[in-house]
């Protein structure tokens, strides 16, 4: 059991259980089942790094019930107040590396909840999967994003069904109903934007087969999100 802190009295990180095992004066360093807990964050590690062969084969698991301030103390954007069912594989050579990633996301701005199941490799994430039920219905996509300065968006597909329009971001109040069918398609930079902006970024779809906005009752809404020519916002 071993404590970490900035004074000898406190105890902020605690390593505990399992093994590290060195071998050939380290050039092989392997963790077994070993935990280390921080705050309300606690993660297991299994795996280790070849310093000899410059290669890391390491798998991460657990949760952190502050991961908003782990992200603030990183000068990270807000994603997610809270994370669960966290699993972080690493493997490759030190100058090409992947990681492989999944977790179920509380506290997520605009959604609330999310699940996300990603993969970083060559200074790309491709989100494999995503998948929220905190507007009241499903939400779920995938896409392409390319990291640097500011990192853009390659693609970004979403679809939804059955998710409340007065749960959206942006809406105030001003719309009610259910979204019976929305798909939409980004591409662009990613930087601070107001919450109807990003679908300055992309095209899609929405029919909503009755809805209020602005106390005024609408049937059989069909909308396109900058794209004029899709048929399915032309009546027969």
């Amino acid at each position: 059991d071993l404590a970490l802190g900035r004074t000898p009295t406190e105890r902020l990180t605690r390593v505990r259980g399992g093994e590290i095992v060195a071998e050939n004066v380290f050039d092989s360093v392997v963790a077994k089942g070993v935990r280390i807990e921080s705050g309300q964050s606690s993660f297991t590690l299994n795996g280790g790094v070849d310093t000899s062969e410059r290669s890391i084969s390491l798998t991460v698991a657990g949760a952190s019930g502050d991961l908003n301030a782990w992200l603030a103390r990183l000068d990270a954007p807000p994603l997610a107040k809270r994370a669960e069912r966290v699993r972080v594989e690493v493997a490759g050579t030190w100058d090409e590396m992947t990681v492989a990633a999944n977790a179920s996301l509380a506290g997520v701005p605009g959604v609330g909840q999310l699940d996300v199941n990603a993969t970083l490799e060559d200074g790309q994430v491709r989100i494999d999967s995503l998948s929220s039920t905190g507007l009241g219905g499903v939400i779920s996509g995938g896409g392409l994003i390319t990291l640097g300065e500011t990192a853009y968006i390659e693609s970004l597909g979403l679809s939804a069904r059955g998710v409340n329009v007065a749960t959206l971001p942006g809406v105030n109040g001003r719309a009610s109903g259910t979204i019976d069918e929305a798909e939409l398609m980004i591409r662009g930079s990613i930087r601070p934007r107001d919450p109807l902006a990003w679908l300055g970024l992309g095209r899609g779809f929405v029919r909503m087969d009755a809805a209020t906005v602005d106390g005024e009752a609408l049937r059989d809404v069909r909308l396109c999100i900058n794209d004029a020519r899709d048929a399915r916002c032309r009546r027969p």
